[in-house]
């Protein structure tokens, strides 16, 4: 047992956050050459590899001995061991052939294995590994490039992925991960998982987990070790085998089913309630407490998401991966009276974080038999107490002050103020509604709430008409043409705010000033055009002003 210095509290011997005060604990192993605090049951550092005191070296023939700098198949060049297993390791490497071109190659030896079926298992989940990626093309996949035998080990080459996993990135903060940050990598497992669950024959992950998640510095994700990925087979009535990571692996996987999409979809449910409350779910399998009793932060909308999605009855989950991406797109992240509590912010999908050292996308493949067999993922306590927290960095995103009213009016009265005064000016000529209309989208950019583009838009003719001034268009054009706009945005619970669905809702108001206004088609292509120009400048504008205020 580890004991808490903090409360006093016992925890198990792999755990590195307390789980009475969530304070992280001091590991028994600390790496000599960097400093990196370790797992009591590491034989290497996480960070840089180096053989940990204690640990017994690897024996000659076995994997992680290609030293720095050699050459591998006449063509990669070792840069450094970045991983090590009991099977297995995974190196940098550098390209001959393409100078600066670097790539994770992925070691697999079974000379540590005794037992003849234990061997064959371990080759064909390392085969099937390769097989499965050469033949898959997304972008949340790594891609494989090689794959060969050298002096009776078996390599694979590989996408090198310069970032961490998600378990890291949960142990790095110490606490969960902001709601809108999950929500956010929820829609984007949703979309790969959706991807290997359409091929033909279906592809079922089985091993989903923070673990074999990593985001790179791009913000990208992508789903590492198809070890024990297999093709699903209609009719079956269980597994042949069991397999998977004890707290998300579905119940089907211990033998009482066949596993299915829907299992990898519960696999996600368990990865999600880890990053929204940092409860490890090996602590106790089968068991979710509602993710807002442990952190009031999340909204009620996205905890009905999870729970759905861990029901321990298969029929009783998301149907598919499309369904849930829809459940997470409706979805609000946090509720508006906890949304300025201090949960820290972590690193947003699709923008540039900060990442810890560079890992690879594979990491060691470990004895496929003794897979249910392994040690839990680390242990997390519950999140400390909001007025304990004290968040590592500004909040990413803008989410909680949009919801607030000051920075409601703050904006429209800007925008509205900003419009009417080029109006006045008469600088832009003709430019003027397409300036005005991509301002009026930009309100709703910034916002996010009703009515913002519509009063924006409608400033200058409420202005022209409290001085006395003649409109130079009439109030049926106008709001002919606002109105489809601020509906489309209404429908979509304004979160479609991507270039296609900004030109699609300006396309509707354009289609409403049609049919209102009685326009001819010269009229209506002048207009379209103009729609269309301002809704890729309002996108753009609207990016940039969101990164100032973030």
């Amino acid at each position: 047992m580890k004991t808490c210095a903090a409360c006093g509290a016992d925890n198990r011997d792999t755990a590195l956050f307390c789980r009475r005060c969530s304070r992280r604990l001091l590991s028994e192993r600390r790496c000599p050459n960097c400093g990196r605090a370790n797992p009591p049951d590491a034989q290497f550092c996480n960070k840089c590899s180096t053989l940990l005191a204690g640990a017994v070296a690897p024996t000659p023939g076995l994997t992680g001995q290609l030293a720095p700098q050699s050459l591998l198949a006449g063509r990669y060049r070792i840069l450094r061991r970045v991983g090590q297993g009991g099977m297995g390791a995974v190196y940098e490497a550098e390209d001959a052939r393409l100078s600066g071109k670097q790539w994770a190659i992925k070691e697999m030896s079974d000379a540590a294995l005794t037992d003849a079926a234990e061997r064959v298992e371990a080759l064909e989940a390392f085969q099937r590994e390769a097989l499965f990626l050469a033949a898959l093309d997304h972008p949340n996949l790594p891609k494989v490039t090689d794959s060969f035998e050298a002096e009776g080990k078996h390599y694979l080459v590989m996408e090198f992925v310069d970032g961490q996993t998600l378990e890291e990135l949960v142990a790095g903060a110490g606490r969960p991960l902001p709601p809108e940050t999950v929500l956010g990598l929820g829609v984007d497992l949703c979309l790969v998982l959706d991807y290997l669950h359409s091929r033909q024959p279906p592809i079922i992950f089985r091993d989903l987990k923070p673990a074999n998640i990593m985001i790179g510095r791009d913000g990208v994700i992508k789903l590492i070790d198809f070890g024990i990925a297999r093709l699903f087979t209609p009719g079956k009535s269980r597994d042949t085998t069991t397999l998977g990571t004890p707290g998300y692996a579905a119940p089907e996987q211990y033998g009482k089913g066949q596993t299915d999409a829907r299992s990898d979809l519960y696999a996600l449910g368990a990865t999600l309630h880890f990053l929204l409350t940092a409860r490890d779910p090996a602590d106790d399998p089968f068991n979710f407490p509602p993710v807002r009793r442990l952190n009031p932060a999340v909204s009620a909308e996205l905890e009905a998401v999870v729970a759905r999605a861990v029901a321990t009855s298969a029929g009783e989950r998301w149907p598919s991966a499309r369904d849930m991406r829809r459940a997470l797109t409706r979805a609000v992240a946090g509720p508006v009276a906890v949304a300025a509590q201090p949960i820290p912010a972590a690193t947003p999908v699709r923008r540039s974080p900060a990442v810890p050292p560079a890992r690879p996308a594979a990491r060691p493949p470990q004895p496929q038999p003794a897979r249910s067999q392994l040690a839990p993922p680390p242990a997390r306590g519950r999140p400390a107490p909001a007025r304990r927290q004290t968040p590592a960095r500004r909040p990413t995103a803008p989410a909680a002050q949009r919801v607030t009213g000051w920075f409601y009016a703050l904006v429209v009265v800007v925008l509205a103020v900003v419009n009417v005064l080029l109006h006045e000016a008469g600088l832009l000529g003709d430019l003027f509604p397409l300036v005005w209309f991509a301002l009026s989208m930009v309100a709703g950019y910034l916002t996010r709430q009703t009515g913002a583009i519509a009063l924006t838009w409608l400033s200058v003719p409420l202005y022209n008409t409290v001085v006395g001034q003649a409109n130079e268009y009439s109030w049926t054009l106008m709001l002919a043409l606002i109105v489809p706009v601020e509906l489309f945005f209404l429908w979509s619970h304004y979160r479609l705010y991507t270039p296609v669905a900004m030109l699609l809702a300006g396309a509707l108001g354009v289609l409403g000033a049609w049919v209102v206004a009685d326009l001819s088609l010269g009229d209506v292509a002048l207009i379209g055009a103009a729609v269309s120009v301002g809704s890729l400048i309002a996108y753009m504008l609207g990016r940039w002003l969101d990164s100032l205020w973030t």
